[in-house]
């Protein structure tokens, strides 16, 4: 009779283990796209997105799937869709490409495999990213353009130096000397002309 009891004890504990854990680990496993909004400095594609945007995370940046607006991202930057079932989402949305310059990089949540590869994402296209039933996760990088007009202003060590032409300075220099030159060569003459002239007297 004790042992039936015993039996059954372990029974009911396998059974409340399962229960206990088994919806926790279907949660870390279903079929969620994240992404991840970043904002990189503006004007151009830093060398390394992950180095230079991942720590800026922006907010209130809209995605789509098609047409349908899957949500917004909050202060973290981060948007959790939830597709209900494995599927793909014809993902779309971020900055206006008018403002910005896009980029995105998708890889699966079990193995980190690569399901999209890091490319730009031209304005007014969408991007088929698929999710499993373990999830994806998607960077999606910001680069807003320069609109304010301006370039940057130059630094001494910016400013071009021009080469020597050899003109200038030198060439009034030049002039002086063949001045000089003219007039020594003039008293020269005269000198000349005086000797002469006591000579023949």
């Amino acid at each position: 009779m004790r042992t039936h009891v015993m039996r059954l004890a372990v029974v009911l504990g396998v059974l409340m283990a399962l229960s206990a854990f088994g919806p926790g680990v279907g949660a870390q496993a279903s079929p969620e796209l994240t992404i991840h909004a970043r904002i990189c400095p503006t004007g151009e594609a830093p060398g390394d997105f992950f180095a230079e945007c991942h720590g800026n995370p922006g907010e209130d940046i809209e995605f789509f799937d098609g047409t349908t607006s899957i949500g917004t991202t909050g202060a973290d930057g981060n948007l959790v869709y939830d597709l209900g079932a494995a599927g793909s989402v014809d993902l779309n949305g971020g900055v206006p490409g008018e403002f910005a310059q896009n980029y995105l990089y998708c890889s699966a949540n079990s193995d980190q495999s690569i399901v999209q590869e890091f490319a730009m994402v031209e304005a007014g296209t969408s991007v088929s990213v698929d999710v499993s039933d373990t999830g994806t996760t998607c960077d999606w990088y910001v680069v807003p353009e320069n609109l304010s007009g301006l370039t940057p202003t130059p630094t001494p060590d910016d400013v071009t130096q021009l080469p020597n032409t050899g003109v200038g300075m030198q060439d009034g220099t030049t002039s002086w000397m063949a001045i000089a030159l003219i007039l020594a060569a003039f008293g020269v003459a005269g000198v000349g002309a005086v000797s002469v002239v006591r000579i023949r007297r």
